[in-house]
């Protein structure tokens, strides 16, 4: 098999190598042909090759034996013959690009340089040869030669962009920010060329400022000019679209990268991460209430020209905790655009996080009546019951979510998926299945701080595989060190470990860190003063407990403990 593999790719490049040669038409290879031609008889016949025609055959045969090498995994050795087939042909271009690029990548840039340099010997080199020597001097710190290169290409080719981008990152290299600056001045003078060109100019001057940011007020109006061209020719193609709204918020033109971004959700409202780009546009530099205001704006000027501005200014007010204004954006967008599927999950998460899980249920119940059964609905509807304290049926419907997604979709079934798994069957008290779960979870991300803790806390809570716990727990600590949730777990599993003292200094550090005081963490500081004989502190820590919430468990524990 290898050999007739051999056989047809010398075929095949046959035609590559041996451009210009010339053969005998058929009718020349008759008996009669080959016995006269032109009445010089056979003998006479002068065979021999000129010098061009000689490179080519050295050229072939050199790269016929590259391949035969390549194909026998014979990497250096086949390396080596391209090298030397295309150095015996040096003006067959694109066999010269072909090998250069490849030497590249085998990082035998010397090589590459010294073809590359015999080619361009040649004053009918192209640009694309040039640009490329260009870069390979660069890439070996000869900044002179680099240089002169590439201005020989940018007169070969004054409408490219490449040659200038490889003197401008050969500048910065060198950390010479002012030659790099005069390039992409010549750049940006260049005329008639096309919105490619000054796309790709306006990306360089993002370069260039990501590495010089204390010039961003010098550069940034050359920036947006280079953006401007692009945008006035009314470009189509999203992609061209994207790049242009990140470079003008780049420049921290909100006005414009909001626009373009609109005018992306309005024809392609299901792209992904066009909302999330365009909620961290608007929460760029903590301007929320700035954010907020625009949009509200946009929506006041036409309340359905743009329906996905309803969905950011939910996100928005979402992270205010504003719960219930966010639902009421995306009920209105709903209204507008009812087949904005993504819209009824987000509000249905709303109506969660307000406290109104049976208005949830509500709304993907219309969602699974309008789009049908899907794993996103059986995911939201878990995380509702879940919110209800039916943790039967919020495993159930994880359970049928899994099941769905392992048919059409396994890349859904991620460690954040199976950590939802976990908690669900905890709560419902399914402690085997929860751990599965949970091992689950942190064999797909062991270092997941959220399951460490969750695994370690109800271990230590059953008093099982309590040093085990131990571990997860400070895993999640030390990713965590202020997370009082995290502080209370290794307190209680200290605890669990009949370690009182060090027990304390945790759950201390827990009370210092929570945001708002919780009853749990009262409830166990009283434990652990219980344990050490401070009766006082135990008493005091239960009535602060029971003040935030009422539990018989912790009204018998204070009733019981005396008093001193």
């Amino acid at each position: 098999m290898r050999c007739s593999a051999i056989i047809l790719c010398l075929s095949l490049v046959t035609g590559f190598l041996l451009t210009g040669c010339k053969t005998a038409d058929k009718k020349d290879l008759s008996p009669v042909a080959h016995q006269d031609i032109g009445g010089i008889p056979i003998e006479k016949w002068d065979l021999t090759l000129d010098k061009a025609g000689e490179q080519r055959v050295e050229a072939f045969a050199r790269f016929a034996t590259g391949i035969s090498n390549e194909l026998q995994e014979k990497g250096e050795e086949a390396l080596e013959e391209f090298f030397r087939a295309a150095l015996a042909d040096p003006t067959n271009e694109r066999l010269v690009l072909d090998v250069s690029r490849r030497l590249i990548q085998g990082r035998q840039l010397e090589k590459a340089a010294i073809l590359l340099g015999e080619s361009g010997k040649n004053p009918e080199a192209s640009a694309n040869l040039l640009t490329l020597l260009g870069l390979v001097y660069a890439d070996q710190d000869r900044v002179e030669e680099a240089v002169t290169i590439n201005r020989r290409a940018m007169k070969k080719a004054p409408k490219a962009l490449a040659p200038y981008r490889s003197l401008v990152q050969l500048y910065l290299k060198k950390d010479n920010a002012s030659a790099a600056l005069l390039i992409l001045g010549e750049a940006s003078k260049v005329e008639g060329a096309g919105p490619d060109y000054y796309m790709d100019l306006a990306e360089l001057y993002g370069h260039y400022l990501r590495q010089k940011t204390d010039q961003a007020d010098l550069v940034k109006p050359s920036m947006k000019q280079a953006l401007d061209q692009v945008y006035d020719a009314k470009p189509d193609n999203p992609a061209i679209l994207q790049k242009l709204a990140e470079g003008y918020q780049f420049i921290k033109d909100i006005t414009r990268a909001t626009d373009i971004y609109m005018d992306l959700l309005k024809r392609f409202p299901n792209a992904p991460g066009l909302r999330e780009r365009l909620t961290n546009l608007f929460l760029q530099g903590g301007e929320k209430s700035k954010a907020v205001e625009l949009i509200r704006g946009l929506i006041r000027e036409n309340p359905t020209k743009h329906p996905e501005a309803y969905f950011i200014l939910a996100n928005l007010l979402r992270e205010e905790k504003k719960y219930g204004e966010a639902a009421e954006q995306l009920e209105r967008m709903i209204i507008v655009k009812d087949d904005a599927e993504p819209a009824y999950y987000e509000l249905a998460e709303a109506h969660n996080l307000n406290e109104k899980p049976e208005k949830a249920l509500a709304v993907l119940d219309k969602a699974k009546a309008k789009f049908g059964e899907s794993f996103i609905n059986r995911f939201y509807r878990a995380i509702t019951y879940n919110r209800l304290k039916q943790y039967d049926k919020a495993v159930e419907q994880l359970t049928a979510a899994e099941v769905m997604a392992r048919a059409t979709a396994p890349e859904r079934l991620t460690h954040l998926f199976y950590f939802q798994m976990g908690a669900a069957y905890e709560r419902n008290k399914e402690h085997a299945e929860a751990v599965k779960y949970f091992e689950k979870c942190l064999e797909m991300e062991p270092d997941f701080a959220e399951a460490l803790n969750y695994l370690g806390y109800m271990w230590a809570e059953r008093g099982e595989n309590l040093e085990r716990a131990k571990v997860l727990i400070e895993k999640a600590v030390n990713q965590e060190p202020e997370n009082a949730a995290f502080l209370d777990s290794m307190a209680w599993v200290l605890f669990k470990l009949n370690q009182p003292k060090p027990a304390l200094e945790w759950m201390l550090k827990a009370v210092k860190h929570v945001e708002e005081e919780d009853a749990t963490l009262f409830d166990h500081l009283g434990d652990i003063y219980a344990s050490l004989k401070d009766y006082s502190k135990a008493r005091e820590a239960w009535e602060k407990s029971l003040k935030l919430e009422v539990s018989e468990e912790v009204k018998k524990k204070l009733e019981s403990t005396p008093k001193q």
